[in-house]
């Protein structure tokens, strides 16, 4: 005769594992529960990656006291939003400071957001700690100026906001030396770190990501050459507020970088000498989004250093657009790219980019890709770029092409002519005409995704000729469950996906018809 079990009576171990199904609020609330379950959380790497803690500085520094005091939660994830209350409520001033001794021994991700740093004029943590220790100094007898706190001259009054943003910056910084992850957020420290300053020391710092934020923290983290992955978005500097050289120096001091996102690097442009010979990393991916750089041989030197890389992500525009006088070089960058024996993923975006003739691109055979992913404009109806890398690329698994939504039919018709793809078992359209269907053949494909553009063309018997040519389609997803997709499914092509589509194993159809519902 078996007997129920209770949740509670199971060991560690396989409450690990229950746990791992859960999302990241029902992990918080089950180590909530009882003591068990919040010993099995904190004990657990796995799951307390999914438990971010909140906290608003300063105004939750007496909360977080009482909570971490009362609790042997861990956690591994902490975001620092800049609050803009005013902090003359703290008893204790060397408060914060032991909380984050206390954190940085545990916090493994740190984020910081300073988005309300720019905040009226108020008194800072630093303010306030200086008061203290001048006016303990002084009831001792001790001569204010010359009062020393570990080796470290007291701390004068901040001369303006943008001092005290810096020094509460690196004070909350300087205590999280453990991290593997730092994100940045909107962090304008408006002044670099001076000579006498030491560099902030994150040793085991692997990722660092970067949004919104001024050059002045590069300067700050020039020490941290070991990084594996940089994401940088949106930079805060311009000609009026140069920063891309305290980025670059930043940038080939790296030693073990693999992975780097660089987005909206316009003005001014990346490289304005050439570094490219002290790069010592070599990079798997890179994305480049709106980055221009400032030379043409550059550039091309940049991208046959990274003869290791294996994913790319970037977008091709004309000579307009990025003010050259000429496009033959940028066709150059392009054949360095696609001849990389190592790449595997390619991601372009094609913005206005009129090329007129392919030939340059035909001699080239590249059977390591293996993934192409290729978004054009709506006004770009021509496919010669994207058939010329479906021949380039005879190994490719997994195709995607996508279009900008347009009003006439014949817009982003990918595939004009016959194509075979002969391993392609990933296929993804969208945006693009039905009759592209019609010129495509892939033996191998396993997964198909069509979305139609805005047309509303849909012509039942191309679709069945297209299914009955892939007899082995295991997952197929038709239409968007976006409110902006022009699409209806009829009753007849239902019955051609029964009719041909013996080995489905999951469909999705958007968008039925009123009378198909």
């Amino acid at each position: 005769i078996s007997s129920m079990v209770e949740i509670t009576d199971l060991p560690p171990e396989v409450l690990e594992i229950i746990f791992k199904l859960l999302d990241s609020p029902s992990i918080r609330f089950v180590s909530e529960t009882c003591t068990k379950f919040s010993d099995v959380v904190a004990n657990s790497e796995n799951l307390t990656k999914k438990l971010t803690l909140h906290m608003s500085f300063p105004q939750d520094l007496q909360a977080f006291a009482e909570a971490i005091h009362r609790t042997n939660r861990r956690y591994r994830n902490l975001c620092i939003v800049r609050s803009r209350d005013i902090i003359n409520d703290i008893q204790d001033p060397e408060l914060s400071s032991r909380i984050f001794t206390t954190l940085g021994g545990m916090i493994k991700e740190l984020k910081i957001d300073w988005s309300n740093a720019l905040r009226p004029r108020e008194p800072s943590l630093f303010d306030i700690m200086a008061r203290r220790r001048s006016a303990a100094a002084r009831r001792r007898g001790v001569n204010v100026d010359a009062v020393q706190d570990e080796g470290i001259a007291a701390p004068q009054q901040p001369a303006n906001l943008r001092e005290d943003i810096y020094n509460e910056f690196v004070f909350i910084l300087r205590h999280f030396v453990n991290i593997s992850s730092l994100f940045l957020f909107n962090v304008h420290l408006e002044r670099g770190r001076l000579p006498n300053e030491p560099h902030l020391m994150h040793q085991q710092l692997k990722e660092l990501t970067v949004k919104l934020c001024d050059a002045h923290c590069f300067d700050l983290l020039s020490s941290c050459n070991r990084l594996e992955k940089i994401d940088v978005a949106d930079p805060w500097w311009s000609k009026r507020m140069p920063g891309i050289d305290t980025f670059e120096t930043f940038l080939v001091n790296q030693t073990e970088l693999k992975h780097l996102h660089l987005k909206n690097f316009q003005y001014p442009r990346l490289f304005q000498a050439d570094r490219t010979v002290n790069m010592d990393f070599r990079l798997k991916s890179l994305v480049l989004k709106n980055v221009y750089f400032a030379d043409k041989e550059i550039a091309n030197n940049f991208f046959r250093t990274q003869s290791e890389l294996e994913s790319i992500d970037f977008q091709l525009h004309n000579e307009k657009v990025r003010c050259l006088d000429e496009m033959q070089w940028y066709n150059n960058i392009l054949r360095t790219i696609l001849t990389n024996s190592n790449l595997k993923s390619i991601n372009i975006a094609k913005l206005r980019y009129k090329i007129e003739n392919c030939q340059f691109l035909s001699n080239i055979l590249n059977h390591s890709v293996k993934k192409l992913i290729f978004k054009v404009t709506a006004e770009d109806k021509s496919s010669d770029l994207f058939k010329m890398f479906i021949k380039m690329f005879p190994s490719l698994e997994v195709v995607s092409f996508s279009a900008d939504e347009s009003e006439e039919p014949d817009s982003g018709i990918c595939f004009e002519d016959g194509s075979v793809l002969e391993k392609v078992n990933s296929l993804s359209i969208k945006n693009s005409s039905v009759r592209s269907l019609v010129n495509v053949y892939a033996g191998n494909l396993q997964t198909f995704k069509y979305v139609p553009g805005k047309t509303g063309e849909f012509i039942d018997d191309l679709f069945g000729g297209f299914f009955h040519r892939h007899r082995n389609i295991k997952q197929l997803v038709i239409g968007s469950g976006s409110e902006r997709s022009y699409f209806f499914v009829s009753y007849n092509l239902c019955q051609l996906i029964v009719s041909f589509l013996a080995h489905l194993e999951s469909i999705t159809i958007y968008n039925f018809g009123e009378d198909n519902k």
